[in-house]
């Protein structure tokens, strides 16, 4: 079902960026990221769940081989292949492919990646192995002057895309990109499916955004690069597909999105339009990874679950809200105010990396206000571990979760989460949050979604014999809170009501 085309999308206001409002309906619209975009694209349900119930994976079937994440073992391979072939960590040894594919399988079996899948030999012969043959003499030719750039985020606050009617919309939007091969001049997005659809979008919507990006605001190696003119590429194992640039349906398409997700965020009467949507049927539910959610079968106990789920679908929208909270307008801050209005207000600080400090995922940063190396000492002592450091900055820039400890007065021992870091560029900036100085990655936004996916699938317990679900705890206090059961004392209904 198509959307009318917002009139305008709405950002937050200048008092709204440098103050703080806990709770309430946002006076601003959400801060997408493309993977909303991608939900709405495949589906208005998708996007909804999405939203409401932090449940991701429309695009992304299982698979036998690889459970759920089987597209990031993919990628996350193919990166370490990459990095150890630039850093001259991994020698090929030969010109001869099946030399590199041997080195490859050592590798891929000898990481944490092939521990993370249930038949890492099976999916090295089904994915990875298809993908370093036919890439063998590419990956020969990588050396110390490639220059390839691996899970860049991107983000601007007014992207602007065409209408039917000639008119122009801005939004915002934020993403990452798998891969910059700037030697090739290629920007690469990664999938395991035979189809490359919504990868092509997907690809597309990360181009405009990088094109978007003023170019002041590009790390100093990269602001003579013109990225209008790279090859947008949806790479499989075993086929490159190149993606138009000039794709009127895209452009249409995305304000259907922004509106679903506007509708969805503040709308109650968006979600029946969007069950009205019906995009699937069980024949081809198959090929979407949240099917089971529309096709789910409806069990009749607990008796009291519509009163439940009506009191559920206010607390998921509360719940939304209070991300949209901490984490929207968390990027809409950082894309929105200077970087030392935001350092003024303690919102992030600069730190400058110590000369030869790096070993393997950990170095060494001068904090360079005082007052900020105290906060950051003062909340790491108090039990919060998680930074987020960027190079770069908020609009292009690499982001890790890292951990600090302090070493010296104004000295820190940074530690980048997931074992290896990458080459670094630029300096590191510091993120933190809140007008109490929260250092923390962005916001613990995870703790919110945590708790919509705990109560959607609470929403979807149940029982179809009344015997056991009279056994089951779980259903029976569903019942005494959203029904007219009563608890009473040792699971006896005519024991003394407490």
């Amino acid at each position: 079902m198509s959307r009318t085309v917002l009139t305008r999308w709405n950002y937050p206001r200048p008092d709204v960026l440098e103050q703080v409002y806990p709770a309430g309906k946002p006076p601003f619209d959400p801060f997408p990221n493309v993977s909303e975009l991608i939900n709405a694209f495949h589906c208005p349900r998708a996007i909804y769940q999405y939203l409401h119930h932090a449940e991701d994976g429309a695009c992304i079937p299982r698979t036998a081989t690889a459970g759920w994440r089987s597209g990031e073992t993919f990628h996350s391979f193919i990166v370490l292949l990459k990095n150890s072939i630039i850093e001259g960590k991994f020698k090929l040894g030969s010109q001869n492919p099946q030399n590199l594919i041997s080195h490859g399988w050592s590798l891929f079996i000898n990481s944490n990646l092939a521990k993370n899948i249930d038949k890492p030999d099976v999916f090295w012969k089904q994915y990875i192995e298809p993908w370093t043959r036919r890439k063998a003499s590419e990956l020969i030719g990588l050396g110390p002057n490639s220059k390839n750039y691996f899970e860049l985020t991107i983000a601007n606050t007014k992207i602007q895309f065409k209408t039917r009617d000639g008119g122009i919309r801005n939004y915002p939007l934020t993403g990452r990109i798998d891969e910059i091969d700037i030697n090739r001049r290629q920007i690469i997005d990664r999938t395991l499916r035979n189809e490359i659809t919504p990868k092509d979008y997907q690809v597309w919507l990360l181009w405009k955004t990088l094109c978007s990006i003023d170019r002041s605001q590009y790390p100093e190696h990269l602001k003579d690069v013109d990225f209008s003119t790279f090859d947008l590429i949806v790479e499989t194992p075993t086929t490159d597909t190149k993606v138009d640039k000039i794709n009127p349906e895209f452009e249409y398409r995305t304000h259907d999105c922004y509106a679903w997700i506007h509708d969805l965020t503040f709308d109650p009467k968006a979600v029946a339009e969007a069950y009205l949507d019906k995009t699937c049927t069980k024949d081809n539910k198959k090929d979407c990874g949240l099917a089971w959610m529309c096709y789910m079968h409806k069990w009749p106990f607990p008796m009291a679950r519509g009163e439940m789920r009506r009191k559920f679908k206010d607390m998921y929208r509360a719940l939304l809200w209070e991300k949209i909270w901490g984490y929207d307008l968390f990027q809409y801050r950082f894309l929105s105010l200077s970087q030392d209005k935001l350092e003024k207000q303690a919102l992030l600080c600069r730190a400058t990396i110590v000369p030869k400090s790096q070993r393997n995922n950990t170095f060494q940063v001068r904090i360079n206000n005082p007052l900020h190396a105290g906060l950051i000492w003062a909340k790491g002592t108090d039990g919060i571990d998680r930074f987020l450091v960027i190079f770069g900055n908020f609009s292009i820039g690499l982001r890790h979760r890292a951990t600090m400890e302090r070493i010296g007065p104004d000295l820190f021992s940074v530690k980048i989460e997931g074992g290896r870091l990458p080459s670094l560029f630029g300096q590191p900036l510091i993120a933190t949050t809140g007008t109490d100085f929260l250092v923390f990655e962005e916001r613990p936004t995870y703790l919110i979604t945590g708790l919509q996916k705990d109560l959607h699938n609470l929403e979807f317990r149940g029982a179809k014999n009344p015997d056991r679900a009279l056994g089951d705890s779980k259903i029976q206090i569903l019942e005494a809170i959203f029904g007219s059961r009563s608890i009473t004392r040792g699971g006896n209904e005519n024991n003394e009501q407490q």
